[in-house]
């Protein structure tokens, strides 16, 4: 499941169970939808639960490999991997082995290993995992585990139901119960100080899951990764009463960690309306406009496209619709390479773009020489005017006009 359009992809390793659909509802929603409107959001369920089939076995190195897949399904070549709970070990590993496909890290409520050892003390003992899996197994889709996955939540009614409706939708109790035996042979503490990407740990202080400790083990032996303690005992994301700091801090750190988030360098034709201030009903049609030659539309009087002729009648399309509008109305048009952020378009091009669209008379549609030269052979009509040069833009332009219109003052 793939929401958003921001040029950067995070991919969510979901934790113990999951199911695509269901955290659109979920109490905590404001992460997925935060994350959404800034980046190329990545969702998907692992073999063996929600939507995905069920196999005779899983392991972390298939969830590893089903992460892989899903990166080359979505035309993804590296990604921000965010690890949910259990899912937080799967993703370690992937970054520890695929490091040329992960932009960086952030494990939300993650271990690195569940059993005890002698150089391990952070751990459950055996027996008492194992009698948690039967407890599991035999009570799955009530709600079981409230008291241990959200303490301070266990008695509310409505979260109690989420939870046991999540369990239901997710997996059965025995395909439950076998990805909790699966969770139980994962021990990634090898992979952890072979991780080079930027990572960030967040971890309720309280979780009687995970224990904190276990975030703090990582934190030692990932270098340089950064730990949050959130002032929480819930463990499950899902009804986290943290869940404004978790989306605040993974969005921080995106923006600390990866310098060229929210940025995606491309070639574009620019479009440049001059309207001193647009109403909305004006902004609306505008973007109506756009969106009709198929353009993208940025901030309301800029807009982006892919082939020129579309462009510039484009163009031509806002000047007459807008003709009678009591503010003039101009356009002006370049082509060249922009950079797209997660809140508009910037560059060389639009800087150019805006400045030929001031420049221009109410009503006309003005163009660069690199636009013309893309639109050589076409059917539209363009007149050369005097060579200009603009303010803030390096040199001096061949500038065009669309069809009939006044010389360029």
């Amino acid at each position: 499941q793939i929401v958003g359009n921001g040029p950067i992809d995070i991919v969510a390793v979901p934790g113990f169970i999951s199911h695509l659909d269901i955290w659109w509802d979920a109490p905590t929603d404001t992460l997925v939808r935060r994350l959404a409107s800034f980046s190329r959001l990545i969702l998907f369920d692992k073999r063996g639960m929600g939507l995905s089939d069920r196999p005779p076995s899983v392991d972390v190195e298939h969830w590893v490999e089903d992460t892989n897949a899903v990166l080359d399904a979505a035309g993804c070549e590296r990604a921000v991997i965010l690890g949910i709970s259990a899912g937080a070990p799967t993703a370690a590993l992937f970054a520890a082995t695929h490091p040329e496909r992960t932009r960086a890290l952030v494990l939300a409520g993650g271990h690195p290993r569940m059993y005890v050892s002698e150089d391990y003390e952070i751990g459950f003992e055996r027996s008492v995992v194992n009698s948690t899996i039967d407890h599991f197994e035999m009570n799955w889709g009530t709600g079981v585990g409230m008291s241990m996955f959200a303490p301070s939540r266990a008695s509310d009614p409505a979260a109690r139901a989420y939870w046991a409706r999540y369990q239901t939708i997710s997996a059965s109790p025995s395909s439950a119960a076998a990805f909790l035996r699966g969770l139980t042979a994962i021990d990634v503490r090898h992979a952890l100080p072979a991780i080079t990407v930027p990572t960030l740990l967040l971890h309720a202080a309280r979780d009687a899951v995970v224990p904190v400790e276990a975030a703090r083990y990582m934190q030692r032996h990932i270098p340089g990764a950064t730990l949050v303690e959130l002032d929480s005992d819930i463990h499950l994301i899902w009804l986290s009463d943290a869940i404004d700091d978790i989306t605040r801090e993974i969005e921080s750190f995106i923006a600390r960690a990866v310098p060229a988030t929210g940025v995606h360098r491309a070639l574009a034709i620019v479009l440049a309306v001059a309207l001193a201030a647009p109403t909305h009903s004006q902004a609306s049609l505008i973007e109506s406009i756009v969106d009709r030659f198929r353009g993208h539309s940025h901030a309301g009087r800029l807009a982006t496209f892919d082939g020129p002729v579309q462009a510039i009648r484009c163009g031509l399309a806002i000047v007459a619709e807008l003709r009678g509008e009591k503010q003039p109305v101009a356009v002006g048009l370049h082509s060249g390479e922009c950079e797209f952020l997660a809140n508009g378009v910037r560059g060389v091009a639009v800087t150019l773009a805006e400045r030929l669209a001031a420049a221009a008379e109410p009503g006309e549609v003005l163009v660069s020489q690199t636009v013309r030269d893309l639109v050589v052979g076409s059917t539209l009509e363009l007149r050369p005017l005097d060579r200009h040069a603009f303010d803030g833009v390096p040199g001096e332009w061949d500038v065009f006009a669309v069809g009939p219109s006044p010389s360029l003052r």
